[in-house]
């Protein structure tokens, strides 16, 4: 398998950003939740930027 380029990174790091800000928290920790358990073969790290979109929704709401 290919590995993934930059252009591919930013595309899931804009998605999981932007599942964070449309569909909230709880349903973007779900979607990070199924994709640990069933992971895409050329995104495994998908779950990570979703988790971490997550954390900085947090922290802007904290501030």
């Amino acid at each position: 398998m290919d590995a993934i380029t930059n252009t591919e990174n930013q595309w899931f790091r804009d998605a999981a950003e932007r599942l964070v800000v449309t569909e909230g928290v709880e349903k973007a920790q779900r979607v990070a939740d199924f994709h640990r358990r069933k992971p895409m073969p050329s995104a495994s790290f998908y779950p990570d930027m979703i988790e971490a979109a997550i954390a900085a929704q947090t922290q802007q709401v904290a501030a």
